[in-house]
C-alpha cells in the first residue's frame, strides 16, 4: 500500500510503520491509526513547510476543519427552518 501524508514521504519506506487502524465513532470515512517513525530520512525536496512545525501545522488545520463545521451545521439550520 503506497500512503503519502504531510511529508510526501512513502510508507514503504523504512522505518514507517502503521499500526492497526483505530475503531472509532466519529468520521468512519478518514482512517485513524498510530503510525511509529523510526530513523526516517526525508529527501529536502519532499519537506512541505518549515522543519518541525509538522504538529503546529496540523492542529492549525483541525482548528480550520471545525470551523467549517460549525459554518456547514448553522448554514443547515438555516435551510431547514
Amino acid at each position: 500500500m503506497k500512503i503519502f501524508f504531510q511529508h510526501k514521504v512513502a510508507f514503504f519506506n523504512t522505518g514507517i510503520h502503521l499500526a492497526k487502524r483505530i475503531d472509532k465513532l466519529g468520521m468512519r470515512s478518514s482512517d485513524t491509526a498510530q503510525i511509529f517513525f523510526e530513523d526516517v530520512r526525508v529527501p529536502q525536496k519532499n519537506v512541505i513547510g518549515e522543519e518541525g512545525m509538522g504538529f503546529t501545522y496540523q492542529m492549525l488545520q483541525f482548528q480550520e476543519e471545525r470551523l467549517w463545521a460549525a459554518v456547514g451545521s448553522e448554514y443547515l439550520k438555516v435551510r431547514v427552518h
